[in-house]
């Protein structure tokens, strides 16, 4: 759980936030190849934190596609904070928590339940808590934590 302290939190109740100490976490530093093309995505919440004037931080919760593989999914959620934080530049850090996308739900009519597969961060140093204004423009890095196992390489189709 992430503690907002002098937070104000622009939305309503967020579903639950993974974090690194849920285990199995990876993080790597931009260690994938920008070139490799992202998979669907389709954003359905955001959570605006105001951490002080004229600095705050987003988390973008959203459905990634895993049919492309694991590079493609980093690079979706890459896509969705870049296109965050440059739409709106009082961001000093976001944060995109992917979603598999749901099975079909069963008949019992209690819809579907999403399964959170890990999340991307953009963040200064040294991280999502550390956000304020002195931080806000400092070098931030890129982070991403794997909840899930998400496979390395898209399944091959046999005929």
């Amino acid at each position: 759980m992430v503690a907002l302290g002098a937070c104000s939190v622009e939305r309503g109740s967020p579903p639950g936030q993974p974090n690194a100490s849920q285990g199995g976490a990876e993080f790597s530093f931009r260690a994938w190849p920008d070139s490799a093309p992202p998979s669907s995505r389709e954003v359905f919440d955001r959570e605006r934190q105001v951490v002080a004037a004229s600095v705050a931080r987003l988390i973008v919760h959203a459905i990634i596609g895993v049919d492309q593989g694991r590079a493609a999914a980093r690079m979706a959620m890459q896509t969705i904070a870049d296109s965050a934080r440059h739409r709106d530049t009082t961001l000093a850090a976001v944060r995109v928590i992917g979603y598999f996308p749901p099975a079909l739900p069963e008949s019992s009519g209690h819809g579907t339940t999403l399964t959170p597969m890990g999340y991307l961060e953009w963040v200064p140093l040294p991280g999502w808590d550390s956000v304020s204004v002195s931080t806000a423009r400092a070098r931030h890095r890129v982070n991403i934590v794997w909840l899930r196992d998400v496979p390395e390489a898209p399944a091959r189709v046999t005929p």
